[in-house]
């Protein structure tokens, strides 16, 4: 039976891997690209923001005007042209996809609490990792 020492030992090793991935090379070089890209920062918090307002106008039961949907696919489409936004999300979803699949090798075969030791959890069982992202720039 292996000791905790011997698991966490185990799990640092994963995390040294997964950081030496291509996935987590690629995303820390996009986060890079945006962090030197003022243009891509701009659209993504102007969209962020007005998604916001259209959201509290909803909370509030006011109507949603044509004018701030149109503000809102203008500003959509300047995301959306950013090419350093385009990467990072690409780069965002290849890195979460790799955690995801290693959240499925881990928890696959693993019974989870309180059932039957010989039992495995299935498709219904929760994995470790939360589906969002500490790197959406959604603001969600």
């Amino acid at each position: 039976m292996p000791t905790t020492s011997e698991i966490l030992d185990a799990a640092k090793k994963i995390g040294d891997m997964v950081a030496q991935h291509d996935a987590s090379k690629r995303l820390e070089s996009a986060i890079k690209a945006l962090e030197k890209d003022p243009d891509a920062q701009r659209a993504m918090t102007q969209f962020n923001q007005h998604l916001q307002a259209l959201a509290q106008k909803e909370q509030a039961g006011k109507p949603i005007e044509v004018a701030d949907k149109r503000a809102l696919e203008t500003l959509q489409q300047a995301v959306v042209m950013n090419v350093n936004l385009r990467n990072f999300q690409m780069a965002q979803m290849d890195y979460v996809d790799l955690l995801r699949k290693i959240d499925e090798q881990i928890t696959g075969d693993v019974p989870g609490p309180g059932s039957d030791p010989g039992a495995v959890s299935g498709a219904g069982g929760g994995g470790m990792l939360d589906a969002a992202s500490p790197f959406d720039l959604t603001g969600r």
